[in-house]
């Protein structure tokens, strides 16, 4: 009855009475406590395995990281893969003891750094979010919420409207979505060593004209122009100024509400510059932000997914990739961005 009533076993129940002296006071249990611990993880050890990290080149994000003390890592890595490397790279002449578990060589970096790899933003509004996991919503976060959802809906329609407007329109309406790919690095590849090297960051700034359903992939390097206010109003004069020699009269442009990239004075100016020249209508809306997800993103997909199998070790192969990555329909137009004309803050080719 008593063994049924606690659901112990037997054995439990003998132990207990062993140590039974007579008295109430049950025995101390002494599992555990000794001295002569076996120690796992030695200073060498984590010497090793801190060298082991300090040893790869952290990677720059498509996304700030300023305000973060992280180390971020390409996104292809993770902590198992990095054990891998490390039973590999360990020298038996230069550290004395190694992290030979996954779990010793996990605890030591969980202890020692802040490390992140670098995964692309998944497209997820914070506000929907943060609002979802709220249980007693006040009547003025609800109202904000219900503006949110309406102002997604609106900026939605209205970019079906203005593509539709561009496929009606004979050619006399652009309607184009643009926005930057994540920073593609060199060298590229599932190759150990390249995990080491230090990183070359590589831009796309893609333009996907919505109503042919074209992309146009400007594609630079850190050593020729940086990704600012100034290189997309450059690429987007360049856009301009190839469909005006089209008959192209009026464009329609959209983007997220990035201000240093696309809402800013420089584009603006940008754009009233190109109006007067080139005698064309422009107009420039704005996705709600948290719910930018557009027709262009598709662009950086099919690169990315070309990419994965691929080693790269020049810009100049990126470009290539590119250029051939999508498999039907006509390929994807790159150009290349350089800055032998420089006009007016412009990098143009």
């Amino acid at each position: 009855m008593f063994i049924n009533t606690l659901a112990v076993t037997t054995r439990i129940l003998k132990t207990a009475w062993k140590k039974y002296d007579g008295s109430t006071i049950i025995e101390e249990d002494q599992r555990g406590r000794h001295d002569n611990h076996k120690t796992i993880l030695t200073d060498s050890m984590i010497q090793s395995v801190c060298d082991h990290v300090r040893a790869f080149t952290p990677v720059e994000s498509h996304y700030t990281r300023k305000s973060s003390q992280k180390l971020y890592l390409p996104g292809e890595l993770s902590i198992a893969k990095m054990h891998k490397l490390y039973l590999e790279w360990f020298d038996a002449d230069k550290y004395t003891c190694k992290a030979s578990k996954e779990r010793q060589y996990r605890d030591i970096v969980n202890s020692n750094f802040n490390l992140g790899f670098h995964i692309p933003k998944k497209d997820q509004c914070d506000e929907c979010h943060i609002f979802r996991q709220k249980k007693n919503a006040t009547e003025q976060e609800k109202v904000a919420f219900e503006q949110h959802e309406r102002n997604k809906k609106i900026a939605r329609n209205m970019k079906s409207q203005d593509k539709k407007t561009a496929v009606e329109s004979n050619g006399k309406v652009v309607t184009a979505v643009f926005d930057f790919q994540k920073v593609l690095s060199c060298p590229h590849g599932d190759i150990n060593v390249f995990y080491y090297k230090r990183k070359l960051s590589c831009f796309n700034f893609t333009v996907f004209d919505m109503g042919k359903k074209k992309a146009v992939c400007y594609m630079w390097d850190e050593t020729v122009a940086k990704r600012g206010a100034n290189e997309v109003s450059s690429c987007l004069l360049n856009f301009i100024q190839a469909y005006v020699e089209e008959g192209v009269k009026e464009f329609r442009f959209w983007s997220d509400n990035c201000a240093g990239q696309n809402r800013n004075r420089i584009v603006y100016s940008l754009y009233v510059f190109a109006a007067k020249k080139f005698n064309v209508s422009i107009t420039h809306r704005f996705l709600q932000k948290g719910h930018t997800q557009n027709e262009g993103d598709s662009v950086h997909s099919v690169i990315e997914r070309t990419s994965q199998p691929k080693a790269i070790y020049t810009p100049d192969e990126w470009r290539l990739l590119a250029r051939w990555a999508k498999n039907e329909g006509e390929p994807y137009s790159v150009r290349n961005v350089t800055n032998n004309d420089r006009i007016k803050r412009t990098y143009l080719k």
